[in-house]
């Protein structure tokens, strides 16, 4: 008996090579995309805090996408299963880019 999303994950990323990654170790995956619907904001503010460091930066937006990508799952009504997200920055000398 296969459980919510065939015992799959919602992936919530864009990222081709996050697929790829998934597909390599044999994940079973199913695209969760979300876009800001017209006249509101983004699903996720992306602008890092004064003073913030890199690396909480980084854990704040995975953190965010992948709640963004839950409540996106909740308004679809669709199966429950867990949420992957990630993020990727890049840094030099504590400064994010």
């Amino acid at each position: 008996m296969a459980g919510p999303v065939e015992r799959g994950i919602y992936l919530a990323s864009r990222s081709p090579r996050r697929r790829e990654l998934l597909s390599q170790i044999g994940v079973r995956f199913h695209l969760l995309l979300f876009r800001a619907r017209p006249g509101e904001g983004p699903d996720v503010d992306e602008i890092s805090m004064p003073g913030e460091l890199p690396d909480l930066y980084v854990e704040r937006m995975a953190r965010a996408k992948a709640e963004a990508g839950w409540r996106r799952m909740l308004q679809r009504n669709l199966p429950f299963a867990p949420v992957l997200a990630a993020d990727t920055t890049v840094e030099l000398d504590r400064k994010i880019f």
